[in-house]
C-alpha cells in the first residue's frame, strides 16, 4: 500500500528557518555579494573597447593633436589706478591669457584684450620653451590680435572652414586661472549671440558662438575645436563674469579668417558698414510694436539712414525694419552689426526689409561701405 507524504506549511517554514539559522545570519548577504562579484568580474573580463572607453581615448588623442599648437601668454601691462590719497597714476600688472599658432612663420592669434597696453609679452609653448613676442596687429572692434614670435619649429593649428551648428561637441583649450595647457569639453549651445559686452573698450562686432565648455579668466584667446581638432572659434569671454563659468562666448572662425590676414599684412583691418543707425535700446514693447505694424517675426528697427550711404543708395529708409542679412535673421541692431563683422567694404549683401508704410517686404542688394568714411550721426 502506497501513500503520499504531506508536509504541513508550518513544518516547512520551521525547516527553512532552521536552515538559515544553521547557515548563519548573513547568508543572504553572502549570496548577494557572490552574485555582485561574479557580475563585476564578468564586466572586467569583457570587451576592452567599450563605447565609453573609445570616446575617452578619442578625447586623449585629440588633446595630444591640438596642444602643441596652443600657447600661454604673459603680458606686462600698464593700468591706471588711484591711491589712498586720491592721486591718479599708472602701475604695472601681469596679464595672462592664451593663444594658438596660426602659421609656421611665427604668428600667434589671441584676443586683443589679452595684450592691450602691454609693455612686454612672453609666449610659452607646450614644450616649455618661452619666447619674446611683439604685436603684429590688433583690432579692438573684433577683439582679435596677432603676435609675432622669433624662431621657428611652430606647429600651426588646423582650422575649420566655418563654425559648426548648435549641438556640436567642442573642446576649449587654454590656461584658465593660470592652469596652463588645460582642456575642457562641451557643446555649441547657439550661434550669432550678442551679449552686450561691446561697451567701452570691448568688441564692437558681436556675433559669438555660445559654448557650455567651462572657460575662465586665462582662457581668453585659446582655440575652440571640433572633434577633428580643427579650430572653429576662439574663447573671448563669459556672458556674465559675476556668475562664474557657464555661458562661454567664442569668436567664430569665419570672422577670425577674415581679420587675421589683414593684421599680418597691414597691422590693422577695415570694417564694412551698412550706413544706418539703430535705437540705443530695444523697445520694451517690441513684440507689441511689431504686431502693430503688421509683422509676426523678429526685426531690427532703423532710426536713421546716412544720406548717400550704402543703405540709402540701395533704397533703405528710416523706419524700415531689417528682417535678415543674406538670409540670416536679425532681431536687433547689435545682431545686424555683428553679422557685418566678417564682411569687407565693397561686398554686396542681400538685405531683407519690411516697410510699415506700404506693408511691403523687399529684398535689396547693398554694396557695403568703408566704416572709416561713414558716420552714423544724424
Amino acid at each position: 500500500m502506497s501513500g503520499t507524504l504531506r508536509v504541513r506549511p508550518a513544518y516547512l517554514t520551521l525547516g527553512i528557518t532552521g536552515l538559515v539559522l544553521w547557515l548563519g545570519p548573513d547568508f543572504a548577504a553572502k549570496v548577494e555579494y557572490a552574485r555582485t562579484k561574479a557580475r563585476v568580474e564578468a564586466l572586467r573580463d569583457g570587451p576592452a573597447d567599450t563605447p565609453l572607453k573609445m570616446a575617452s581615448d578619442a578625447g586623449v588623442l585629440l588633446t595630444q593633436q591640438v596642444s602643441p599648437s596652443v600657447v600661454h601668454i604673459t603680458s606686462i601691462v600698464e593700468v591706471p589706478f588711484v591711491d589712498g590719497r586720491g592721486r591718479a597714476g599708472r602701475r604695472e600688472e601681469i596679464s595672462n591669457g592664451s593663444g594658438w599658432v596660426w602659421d609656421e612663420d611665427g604668428h600667434i592669434v589671441t584676443n586683443e584684450h589679452v595684450i592691450r597696453g602691454a609693455k612686454s609679452i612672453e609666449v610659452q609653448l607646450e614644450t616649455g620653451d618661452i619666447r619674446r613676442a611683439t604685436v603684429q596687429g590688433a583690432d579692438p572692434a573684433t577683439d582679435i590680435a596677432v603676435l609675432s614670435l622669433d624662431g621657428s619649429r611652430l606647429l600651426p593649428a588646423e582650422r575649420a572652414s566655418k563654425a559648426p551648428p548648435a549641438g556640436t561637441t567642442i573642446f576649449a583649450f587654454g590656461s584658465p586661472l593660470e592652469l596652463k595647457f588645460s582642456v575642457s569639453s562641451g557643446i555649441v549651445s547657439g550661434l550669432g549671440r550678442t551679449a552686450g559686452i561691446g561697451r567701452g573698450a570691448g568688441p564692437t562686432f558681436e556675433d559669438f558662438l555660445q559654448i557650455d565648455a567651462p572657460i575662465n579668466p586665462g582662457n581668453s584667446g585659446g582655440p575652440v575645436t571640433d572633434t577633428l581638432g580643427r579650430v572653429v572659434g576662439m574663447s573671448t569671454a563669459v556672458a556674465d563674469e559675476n556668475a562664474g563659468p557657464g555661458v562661454g562666448l567664442a569668436i567664430p572662425i569665419e570672422l577670425i579668417d577674415r581679420i587675421v590676414p589683414d593684421l599680418i599684412a597691414y597691422g590693422q583691418t577695415v570694417h564694412a558698414m551698412l550706413g544706418v543707425q539703430f535705437p540705443r535700446r530695444v523697445r520694451s514693447d517690441q513684440a507689441a510694436f511689431l504686431e502693430q505694424v503688421g509683422l509676426d517675426r523678429p526685426a531690427a528697427l532703423l532710426q536713421w539712414v546716412i544720406p548717400d550711404g550704402p543703405a540709402d543708395q540701395a533704397g533703405i529708409r528710416p523706419g524700415d525694419l531689417i528682417l535678415s542679412l543674406d538670409g540670416r535673421v536679425t532681431q536687433n541692431g547689435s545682431e545686424v552689426k555683428g553679422r557685418l563683422g566678417s564682411a569687407k567694404p565693397g561686398e554686396t549683401i542681400t538685405v531683407e526689409i519690411f516697410r510699415p508704410s506700404s506693408q511691403e517686404t523687399l529684398l535689396l542688394e547693398v554694396v557695403l561701405g568703408d566704416a572709416r568714411r561713414l558716420t552714423t550721426r544724424p
